[in-house]
């Protein structure tokens, strides 16, 4: 699902800490990718996670920003951030705002959001939106490629075209969110 046309509200939500931060505050020096997770209890998610995690310093030298939203609890999310050791916030979306927003509710469970990918530009304009699940999602090596692009199209004309969602297998990212969520489910 890709759009061009909508733009998401400055939503305040509180980050693994309870601190109440803004959407703006991952979009103001440029593009930024949102993974949408389901939580610890999600494989595919931690997966996921994981992969943005091994790229985030290439991310950041790019000049882009990552960031996550769980529908979980900020305390539970404090718990996945630090079980996986993400280099990047966590938010907490327990209201649904966002995934409302972005439209990943009732794709796969009654009340609860999809698994997503998201590049918001500066101003809360989603470039890119896909709904992920457990067989498929935006790599974030393909991400990192389709942001380094859109920040040199500086007219904002003409988007890259976008990445497509592969299908990923579990190899060791999978095995160490796995690993490194069990450590911290022991030792915290």
């Amino acid at each position: 699902m890709a759009s061009d046309t909508m733009t998401l509200p400055d939503l305040a939500l509180p980050d693994t800490d309870g601190i109440t931060r803004h959407l703006s505050e991952f979009t103001s020096s440029g593009p930024a990718v949102l993974v949408y997770a389901r939580g610890a209890n999600c494989p595919f998610c931690l997966r996921q996670l994981s992969d943005y995690a091994e790229h985030y310093g290439s991310f950041k030298s790019a000049g882009l920003e990552v960031f996550a939203l769980s529908p979980e609890s900020h305390r539970k999310s404090r718990r996945l951030r630090t079980g996986l050791k993400l280099p990047f916030t966590v938010l907490s979306d327990t209201r649904f705002d966002v995934a409302k927003n972005l439209g990943l509710m009732d794709h796969e469970r009654p009340g609860l959001p999809t698994p997503a990918t998201v590049m918001l530009d500066p101003g809360h304009r989603v470039l890119l939106s896909t709904l992920n699940d457990g067989t498929k999602s935006l790599l974030a090596r393909d991400m990192l490629e389709y942001g380094r692009a859109v920040k040199q199209e500086t007219s904002g004309a003409s988007l890259p075209p976008p990445p497509q969602v592969h299908e990923h297998r579990p190899g060791p990212l999978f095995l160490r969110a796995i690993f490194n969520i069990a450590t911290g489910l022991i030792n915290g």
